[in-house]
């Protein structure tokens, strides 16, 4: 199952899920439960290296800061399916980033990018990628080969 970027989800008591955190200090407490972290819109400047604490972190939410940099330690987090760095300020996508061979949800609408690169191809769990507000002009033929992308 996908998560949408931007949803919490809540059990029967309307308490949120025990392995999503919307904070990084709490979900620092439990490192061993985190599976969903939500930093979304918490002016962060940069990714946290204590994120690889949570070893099995599924969701990983940092939408409306000011990041510009994808750290190259972010391919460590083996379990990762869906990352969402959309309205940031990264104008580059480093080539590690296609190793990331888990992912099945990439945001990355409203940053800086001019193109994307055509390692793309190599995400072949890919089901959802927003590229959306950005300046890329061309979309390299390698999209084709992902296979699950949804439309």
């Amino acid at each position: 199952m996908i998560h949408i970027f931007g949803l919490v989800y809540f059990n029967a008591q309307g308490q949120m899920a025990d392995s999503v955190f919307t904070s990084l200090e709490e979900a620092l407490d439990q490192p061993e439960y985190v599976k969903e972290l939500y930093l979304k819109d918490k002016r962060l400047d940069g990714i946290h290296e204590a994120i690889l604490q949570f070893k099995h972190l599924k969701v990983l939410d940092l939408e409306g800061n000011s990041i510009s940099v994808i750290p190259s330690w972010l391919t460590e987090l083996q379990y990762l399916q869906n990352l969402n760095l959309g309205r940031n300020k990264i104008a580059d996508l480093p080539d590690f980033l296609w190793m990331m061979s888990n992912l099945k949800a990439l945001g990355l609408n409203q940053n800086k990018l001019n193109y994307l690169s055509k390692k793309i191809g190599r995400l072949k769990q890919l089901e959802y990628l927003d590229i959306s507000n950005n300046k890329i002009q061309k979309i390299p033929c390698q999209i084709g080969k992902l296979r699950n992308l949804i439309f």
